[in-house]
């Protein structure tokens, strides 16, 4: 409910129609009013179920959680990020910090890896050199899919170590 007392109109308008009047028309030429009550409320529903607080929380869980996993694994150089949005960085030689080689598509494989282990994570970074994955689990994750998401993140990393080391 709006603040004047009045609900949004989801209706789908015309353009151009001054008076707001839905009309029959063909679907390029029709769509959904955007209304700033509707992001009000969502802002709302947000400070209200106390969702920023869970991010805090799952971030905190999830922090551990990867720096154990990099130090698991001798391809994972660094863990960054804050909260709800992580990046990992894999490397040939820890110590040195190589990167893999290009052809080997570092990114593209972890994707592939983490895919098959029913968990999506973006590639990123800049070619040749694109060596970060992101982690962004949604703002509403529970401690129990935190759990859920280390242990596909493990067995993707698992994954890749077999890879990584076949190259060298």
């Amino acid at each position: 409910m709006c603040p004047n007392g009045r609900r949004p109109d989801p209706r789908p308008t015309c353009r151009g129609n001054k008076t707001r009047q839905p009309r029959a028309t063909s679907w390029p030429y029709i769509f959904v009013q955007p209304d700033w009550h509707s992001g009000l409320h969502g802002l709302d529903h947000n400070e209200d179920s106390d969702v920023l607080d869970n991010v805090a929380a799952r971030g905190a869980e999830l922090e551990p959680g990867l720096n154990a996993l990099a130090q698991r694994y001798h391809h994972v150089a660094d863990v960054r990020g804050r909260e709800p949005l992580w990046g990992l960085e894999f490397v040939l030689d820890r110590k040195i910090r190589t990167p893999p080689p290009v052809g080997f598509n570092a990114s593209g494989r972890f994707v592939e890896r983490c895919t098959a282990a029913d968990l999506i994570v973006y590639p990123a970074g800049i070619a040749p050199d694109n060596i970060a994955r992101l982690i962004s689990p949604p703002l509403v994750i529970t401690k129990d899919e935190v759990d859920i998401l280390l242990q596909r993140i493990n067995n993707g990393l698992a994954e890749m170590e077999k890879q990584i080391r076949a190259l060298t």
